[in-house]
């Protein structure tokens, strides 16, 4: 992984375009979804961006970049259509720290701009490190038919119901079982289909069922042969509900990254040179785990 996906908070963050073109636009109208306060400086500018600083949405400096223009400035775009100004504008950022983009030159850039799906508050980012746009737009017209139209509005929902479920829920495991059965069973389902009541009366129920200790459990994995496009959809499913993972050494590392990072990890199995852990200790493992009250994942690998 050469860029570290990263969200930037930018409610009231300035940014600066450099760059008045059909480049600059297309990024100001992404930078527009968000609250940045945002300078466009360029000579001349589209009638788009004109048209926008009519209506007070971004600031324009008419003239040609400026050093002095990334003063309390978060992230810079360099959309000059001059490859010696994006440079320039570049090298002005990159010696003050300044995160800068420079459109179609990623040698010049330290972040890039992924794909992005947008169900505000939720948001997904799809990057290729610049390899393969075009990939990129696939996945993102898959996921935008996929994912419901009105799904930010389930986080919304989520997000009023938070302090609700901190202060009558104290133990995080709880809570954490709580919003997997709430967003994803019929809560879920009155949200998005807009059953405001229905949603109310299923959201009490599950806050009040889980004030009372909630059973451990077990789950049994079959890695296969260490393929992890082979794991069934419920295998992910487990895998990513699980608090602890009980791992046979056998088992593709690449598939414990489908997992919660925050699980626990024990490694169980044979290891070259020391004695194997014994079915039976196995077992005693997973019972404790699961009389703690905790989701447990036993993977196993091999044919």
């Amino acid at each position: 992984m050469k860029y570290f996906p990263i969200f930037a908070d930018l409610d009231a963050a300035g940014v600066l375009v450099a760059g008045g073109g059909e480049q600059a636009a297309q990024k100001v109208r992404l930078l527009r979804k968000t609250n940045a306060r945002i300078t466009v400086v360029a000579e001349t500018v589209t009638g788009e961006l004109r048209a926008l600083a009519e209506q007070n949405a971004i600031a324009i400096v008419s003239r040609a970049f400026r050093a002095h223009d990334l003063d309390g400035q978060r992230l810079v775009y360099a959309a000059t259509g001059d490859r010696t100004g994006d440079a320039a504008v570049s090298l002005a950022a990159q010696a003050r720290s300044i995160p800068v983009n420079v459109v179609d030159a990623p040698e010049l850039s330290t972040f890039i701009t992924p794909a992005i799906v947008d169900r505000t508050p939720v948001t997904v980012a799809i990057g290729t490190e610049g390899a393969a746009p075009v990939l990129a737009r696939e996945i993102k017209t898959r996921l935008e038919s996929w994912l419901p139209a009105n799904l930010g509005t389930l986080a919304d929902r989520a997000q009023a119901l938070r302090s609700a479920v901190a202060s009558n829920i104290p133990d995080g495991r709880a809570r954490r079982r709580l919003w997997e059965r709430l967003l994803q069973g019929p809560f879920r389902r009155a949200v998005l289909s807009g059953a405001e009541a229905e949603a109310t009366r299923i959201f009490e129920g599950e806050l009040a069922g889980s004030r009372q200790p909630a059973p451990g459990r077990v789950a049994l994995i079959g890695c296969g042969p260490g393929d992890p496009d082979l794991l069934t959809l419920k295998a992910l499913q487990r895998m990513q509900e699980a608090d602890v993972l009980v791992v046979d050494r056998l088992v593709n590392p690449k598939i414990l990254d489908y997992a919660r990072r925050d699980a626990e990890r024990i490694y169980v199995g044979k290891t070259p040179g020391e004695k194997s852990t014994s079915q039976a200790e196995i077992n005693r493992i997973l019972v404790r785990e699961a009389s703690a009250g905790k989701v447990v994942a036993r993977l196993k690998g091999g044919d």
